[in-house]
C-alpha cells in the first residue's frame, strides 16, 4: 500500500493524491497537523525536509516526480526503485 505524508496547501501533496485517485491504487494518507502531529512526523522521519514524503509498504519512493515514475513503470511493467 502507498503511504504519503504532505501538509495542507502543498501543490506536489495535492497532486501526488489526485495522481493516486485516478490510478486507483489503495493507499492512505498522513497530513501534518491533521493526523499526524509534526512532532511525531519529525520524530519518524528526522531527515526529512520536504514533503510530500511517499512511501510503497516499507520502501521509501520518495516525493511526486518518484511516485509519477513509478506509476508509469506500473503502467510499462518496468519501474526499477533504484536506478
Amino acid at each position: 500500500m502507498i503511504t504519503v505524508y504532505g501538509k495542507q496547501n502543498c501543490g506536489f501533496c495535492t497532486q501526488a493524491i489526485n495522481l493516486l485517485n485516478t490510478t486507483g491504487l489503495d493507499y492512505q494518507k498522513f497530513i501534518i497537523d491533521e493526523n499526524i502531529s509534526r512532532e511525531e512526523f519529525v520524530s519518524k522521519f528526522p531527515d526529512v525536509r520536504t514533503v510530500p514524503l511517499i512511501y510503497n509498504d516499507d520502501q521509501r519512493l520518495g516525493g511526486y516526480q518518484q511516485l509519477k515514475e513509478y506509476v508509469d513503470g506500473l503502467d510499462r511493467n518496468e519501474y526499477n526503485p533504484n536506478p
